[in-house]
């Protein structure tokens, strides 16, 4: 089994969804504003629970998890 099989996905289902924060928010960051009106996501999909460093994507590389998507553009 490789790292990437390995990896904690969460799902994230299709769903209404905003971006940013709100003005009143107390532990905002200014580019984190202003908060997006809320739009719908039509398809749902997993991402990884925890940060990937360079040093792991550059394992995953190596193993031949990461693939050269068609046209050669790389993930």
């Amino acid at each position: 089994m490789s790292d990437v099989d390995a990896m904690r996905l969460c799902v994230v289902p299709p769903g209404p969804f905003c971006m940013g924060s709100a003005k009143d928010e107390p532990n905002a960051f200014e580019d984190e504003q202003p908060q997006t009106p809320e739009f719908d996501v039509s398809y749902g999909y997993a991402i990884g629970q925890y940060p990937v460093s360079n040093a792991h994507y550059q394992t995953l590389w190596m193993e031949g998890a990461m693939r050269t998507r068609p046209g050669g553009a790389q993930p």
